[in-house]
């Protein structure tokens, strides 16, 4: 048994709910899947076909305005930064919510908006989902770098 015995013993599994299954989904999903702390209460990806493959049917969301009905304790967007910017303040009201997609909070307006909602449940923001966020820190305390413009241009969901 892992970790503490006494603890796991009465731990309640968490229910994880993703959004996205590309390469990172893929790989949240089979961790998930193979772990005696967590469940898996959903899957979502734009394209179903993917997850038709891979993904039991049970556990596949047609529609992330669904999330609520799977109940997860979190959810983690590793789709697409519109992802957050349509859905992060509702899944936050209701569980925690993970943001593989940091640059969605560039929107100064849905950052206040997500930190107000945060109060209730966790927002976490993973230390490294930037690419060479940390680079970009360094030179701008260092004052090498005076500005910095990041676009991304996705499809739109």
């Amino acid at each position: 048994m892992e970790g503490n015995t006494k603890r796991n013993l009465f731990q309640k599994k968490r229910r994880v709910g993703i959004l996205g299954y590309g390469n990172l989904g893929k790989f949240l999903a089979t961790k998930i899947i193979e772990s005696s702390n967590f469940e898996l209460a959903f899957v979502w990806n734009r394209t179903k076909v993917v997850l038709e493959e891979c993904i039991e049917s049970c556990v596949v969301l047609d529609n992330i305005s669904d999330f609520k009905s799977r109940t997860p304790d979190i959810v983690v967007e590793v789709a697409h930064p519109s992802v957050t910017k349509n859905y992060g303040k509702r899944i936050l009201e209701y569980c925690d919510y993970m943001i593989g997609s940091p640059t969605a909070l560039s929107d100064e307006f849905l950052f206040e908006e997500l930190k107000a909602a945060a109060r209730v449940n966790g927002l976490y923001v993973p230390s490294g989902a930037l690419w060479g966020g940390e680079d970009i820190r360094k030179m701008s305390d260092s004052g090498i770098l005076q500005v910095c413009n990041n676009a991304l241009k996705f499809h739109e969901f």
